[in-house]
């Protein structure tokens, strides 16, 4: 009698250790719980699995608030034909896209979505034509205020490190990629074009062919 209570003891001891063995096995996948978030772990669509970000990730500053103090992660698979986009407002996964000049983008199939690209050896955010954040942040931004003969206004800010303007006319956003000319700069994208030296700037509408003369601004 004794030896079938050592053995029932012993069975009943395994079967223990086994539903033990499973519960650890499912809390891999469980999901994120207040221990994990105390250790700065997440889920993440993009690689199935909890990870830390800020290991994980390419942080990115934000480009319109010098006093930010919350980045922004960009997160990649291992083909990098997707990347999961953790904001401090919001995630977003995008699709990685390539334009006919071959380099390549990631966003969705919506005017308003996220849209992250790297222009030399600067990521960069935007939305609308607006850049949000970027690897370096404010630091790499020149600003400068424009005025045309008519009292038009045109703000832009150059992007030094990334070869990015964005300017602002009538309104609407508009992110530009630099060009080389002989003398001064210019900018583009496929709506508008600007081209400047010294303190002139002309902006120039590529669907019609309409250009408004600028000078800037004493700051």
């Amino acid at each position: 009698m004794k030896n079938n209570y050592l053995i029932l003891a012993a069975s009943l001891l395994l079967i223990s250790c086994g539903n033990k063995q499973v519960k650890n096995s499912d809390n891999e996948n469980a999901p994120i719980g207040g221990s994990d978030a105390a250790m700065g772990y997440t889920y993440s669509k993009v690689l199935d699995k909890k990870i830390r970000i800020f290991e994980e990730g390419v942080r990115l500053l934000s480009a319109v608030d010098p006093q930010a103090t919350m980045a922004a992660f960009a997160v990649f698979p291992s083909d990098s034909s997707k990347v999961e986009l953790f904001l401090p407002e919001e995630t977003v996964v995008l699709e990685k896209r390539v334009r006919p000049d071959g380099t390549s983008v990631w966003n969705v199939e919506d005017d308003d979505t996220y849209m992250l690209e790297k222009c030399y050896d600067e990521w960069l955010v935007s939305r609308r034509g607006k850049v949000l954040y970027a690897s370096t942040g404010c630091e790499n931004i020149q600003q400068a205020e424009f005025v045309g003969d008519k009292g038009e206004k045109l703000s832009a800010t150059f992007f030094t490190q990334a070869g990015v303007a964005q300017i602002q006319y009538d309104g609407v956003d508009y992110m530009l990629r630099q060009y080389i000319t002989a003398s001064g700069y210019g900018y583009k994208n496929s709506f508008v074009d600007i081209r400047g030296k010294g303190q002139e700037l002309i902006l120039t509408f590529l669907g019609d062919g309409k250009s408004i003369a600028f000078v800037e601004k004493n700051m």
